[in-house]
């Protein structure tokens, strides 16, 4: 069900709000990787991994990262230096990691795909998002920007950016593409066990953090 987000779309921005646990990381990760090895352009790309913390991308290149190469052809070399952060591949593709904790690091750079994960809390920080995002997305042909993450509140960019995408919205930008899945939407996660805690969490919490919906107080 995640293979329309996940391509080399006409739209320069994918914006997909998605349940707990609904797998936008592990399609993130993945579709990432195959770009560094099969580039959609025909050339190596520059891409760059954004997270809400420092720890949480070191949590992600050992879980996500790292585990996915190790299932590829022993032919498909690879080399992640962990002081810069900096994976490259065989083809001369790289992925760049940083987060908005250390985003002073981040700038002075340019990429052709930019992955923005747990969007609900980076895009919270608009100067984050418009003075060291927007930047580095505005050479060439204009980056491709993918926003994954559950929704944290309303009225932020997630949402507006959300909005944008949607054909029927008074928003609408051609320029955007969005896609929301439920945590339900994930056939590997316990669905009983999901409805158990709905019974007890908040409404809205529910909404939110299950149903993928921009409706948090």
């Amino acid at each position: 069900h995640q293979l329309p987000v996940f391509r080399w779309r006409r739209e320069r921005h994918t914006v997909y709000p998605k349940g707990r646990r609904a797998g936008g990381t592990d399609g993130a990760v993945r579709t990432c990787l195959r770009w560094g090895y099969r580039s959609p352009t025909g050339r190596p790309l520059r891409q760059l991994w954004v997270d809400s913390t420092h720890r949480n991308i070191t949590r992600y290149i050992n879980r996500y990262f790292l585990r996915s190469l190790r299932e590829l052809p022993v032919d498909r070399a690879y080399w992640l230096n962990r002081g810069e952060m900096t994976l490259k591949f065989s083809t001369g593709g790289i992925v760049d990691f940083g987060s908005v904790e250390q985003g002073h690091k981040l700038e002075g750079w340019a990429y052709d795909v930019v992955w923005i994960n747990e969007a609900g809390h980076v895009l919270k920080d608009e100067d984050f998002y418009w003075q060291t995002v927007v930047p580095m997305t505005i050479e060439g042909d204009g980056a491709r920007v993918f926003y994954i993450g559950a929704p944290k509140g309303r009225g932020g960019l997630f949402e507006s950016f959300y909005r944008r995408g949607l054909s029927g919205e008074p928003e609408y930008d051609p320029d955007f593409a969005s896609f929301r899945h439920t945590s339900f939407d994930n056939p590997l996660l316990n669905r009983a066990a999901i409805e158990r805690y709905a019974r007890d969490m908040p409404s809205w919490l529910y909404q939110q953090e299950i149903m993928a919906e921009f409706n948090a107080p």
